[in-house]
């Protein structure tokens, strides 16, 4: 879990937390308006954990 503080710029009324154990792969053609961002240290976080979710080696 990473934890995404509320603020102006991302766009949430409450503090959330990305699961990055309950990533799924979704259409971009699903995605209409642009509610908010997420900051770049926070997006980092996420893809680390993603990374050691699917044991992905880039060496490889």
């Amino acid at each position: 879990m990473v934890k995404i503080p509320a603020t102006p710029e991302n766009g949430l009324d409450r503090d959330s937390a990305g699961n990055v154990l309950q990533i799924r792969s979704v259409s971009t053609e699903r995605f209409v308006n642009q509610i908010g961002r997420v900051e770049e240290d926070r997006l980092k976080e996420l893809l680390a954990g993603l990374v050691i979710c699917v044991e992905y080696d880039p060496e490889v």
